[in-house]
């Protein structure tokens, strides 16, 4: 099964963890889900589809059958030439989006209401007696030695601990997704929000909107520090509502994804306006009324971020948390450099 945001959408959580535990499938999340719709720390869950063609098809090469269930057929970034399906693989699409039925590459779309048809496949199939696939865990952290930068994993391990339980969370850290989806877990619908496209800018209003919309949940906005400018004013926004939304934002000091897809075209050194010097986020966010803070030690992240969440709900006040992370770009594709150099010959 292939989890895509339809299902948050339509409240269907439960019937499919249902669904998933009649036939003992595994569960993954769809490739740039912008919602939840599968517990991630439920046995079943397998974690997020990769977003190139090639490895996904990889992904997906060892089942027969393939179920998307509320996402597109497939959202991909960047492009990396393979089969949409994997020889031998059948694909069904669920899906209440013509446009998306129609769309799709591959497979049959069949258009619907998603919950109403998750119901009615419950009622239809038989219990499996197959075994529970098992799940790969998390990545432990490296400990980064005196002097060194950070890693991004370590800030995503500290969010991971320090988050209430009940937290709803805003994401758009573009070249981290990755390390974020290793070692974040969404565990309750209506709990994820990410942008559904390749834009930036999305994370620091849209959190502003989910906490209006949720006052009853703690907001926590993770955002890379490039995207975190295009829209900077809405922390301003949020200071004048009182919104006690928490930003961590990881400062990385370039914008990280896009220096990943140079270097996937192989123009590492030539495409200029990529790097951020002499931003000074924290100055920024007080300027608009919010509590801001820089951590830049490994030790110190999950303490400031239990503070954090803390003082703003008390507060009633936006608290931004920058982290200051390892610059090192990550490959675009991880473990298909060979196929890219090749692409460029």
């Amino acid at each position: 099964l292939v989890a895509g945001a339809g299902i948050d959408r339509r409240g269907a959580w439960e019937t499919a963890i249902a669904l998933a535990e009649r036939l003992q499938a595994p569960v993954w999340m769809a490739p740039a889900a912008e919602r939840g719709g599968f517990p991630q720390d439920h046995p079943l869950f397998q974690g997020m589809l990769p977003l190139a063609m090639a490895p996904l098809a990889e992904r997906l090469a060892s089942h027969d059958v393939v179920l998307v269930c509320g996402a597109p057929v497939f959202r991909y970034y960047p492009y990396l030439p393979g089969p949409v399906v994997p020889e031998g693989t059948t694909l069904f699409q669920l899906t209440d989006d013509p446009d998306e039925a129609a769309r799709a590459p591959a497979g049959t779309a069949i258009v619907g209401d998603i919950a109403l048809a998750l119901e009615q496949l419950l009622a239809g199939v038989p219990a499996a007696e197959r075994e529970v696939p098992t799940r790969r865990p998390p990545a432990a952290p490296p400990s980064p030695r005196p002097g060194e930068p950070m890693p991004p994993v370590v800030a995503m391990q500290a969010l991971a601990k320090a988050l209430p339980m009940d937290a709803v969370i805003v994401e758009e850290a573009a070249s981290n997704r990755a390390v974020f989806y290793d070692q974040v877990r969404i565990n309750q619908p209506g709990g994820y929000f990410a942008t559904a496209s390749g834009g930036l800018g999305f994370a620091v209003p849209a959190a502003v909107g989910v906490q209006l919309a949720r006052p009853d949940r703690q907001v926590a906005c993770v955002v890379g520090d490039g995207a975190a400018i295009f829209a900077l004013p809405a922390l301003w926004t949020a200071a004048q509502h009182h919104l006690p939304i928490v930003y961590l934002v990881l400062r990385n000091g370039h914008y990280g994804i896009l220096k990943a897809f140079a270097a996937f075209h192989g123009l590492s050194e030539q495409i200029p306006g990529l790097d951020l010097p002499g931003l000074d986020l924290v100055a920024l966010a007080r300027g608009f009324g919010c509590v801001a803070r820089r951590v830049d030690q490994a030790s110190e992240i999950e303490g400031a971020l239990r503070t954090a969440f803390s003082e703003a709900r008390r507060d009633g006040t936006p608290i931004l948390i920058e982290v200051v992370v390892d610059a090192t770009v990550p490959s675009l594709v991880p473990g298909h450099q060979a196929e890219l150099a090749a692409g460029r010959t």
